[in-house]
Parts: structure tokens; sequence; C-alpha cells
């Protein structure tokens, strides 16, 4: 696959709105858009909708995040939270963030 494909459990960061600098991961797609959650404001009940030209991509893949989304079974928050934590990711960065 391309670079630039975001796949189910890829960390991005918010590139514009309220939201802008943090980090999620990706839990699904929905139509055009990507469903994002980060384990703590956005949990795995309400996914955030988010158009995928509004997330900037980084380098980090959370393949056990991926593996569960993929065989349909439950996804904790704490899971997520702990994974964001682990890669340093949670709460706003700046540009340099990781």
């Amino acid at each position: 696959m391309g670079d630039g494909v975001i796949k189910i459990g890829q960390v991005v960061r918010s590139l514009a709105g309220r939201d802008q600098g943090r980090y999620y991961v990706v839990m699904g797609q929905e139509d055009d858009k990507l469903l994002l959650v980060d384990g703590y404001i956005r949990r795995t009940e309400f996914p955030k909708r988010k158009n995928p030209k509004h997330v900037q991509k980084t380098n980090h893949r959370i393949q056990e995040i991926a593996a569960k989304t993929k065989a349909d079974k439950v996804l904790t928050n704490k899971e997520i939270n702990r994974a964001l934590s682990e890669l340093g990711c949670l709460g706003d960065k700046d540009e340099n963030g990781i």
C-alpha cells in the first residue's frame, strides 16, 4: 500500500479544530471519515469522526489495537490510553512531539 494510507491502529495527530495537536489512534472508518479515540477524552464508546485531511500520520502503529479491532474484540479505553502514554503521545504536543 502507499505511504499516505492511514490504517487501523495508526497513531495520528490532529491538525485542525479545537483538538489541534492531540494524538489519537485510528479505530476505524465510517463513510469518508476516520474514527479516532484516545481513551481519555475521546472514548471508544463515542469515537471522534474526523476528515483524513485534518490529521497527520505518525510513524507509530499499535499492532495490538489493530489486531483486536479487526477481530471484533472489545477495546478498552485503558488499553488505548496506556498505549498512547507509552509512546509519549498523550495530551497536547507541539510540532516536534514525536
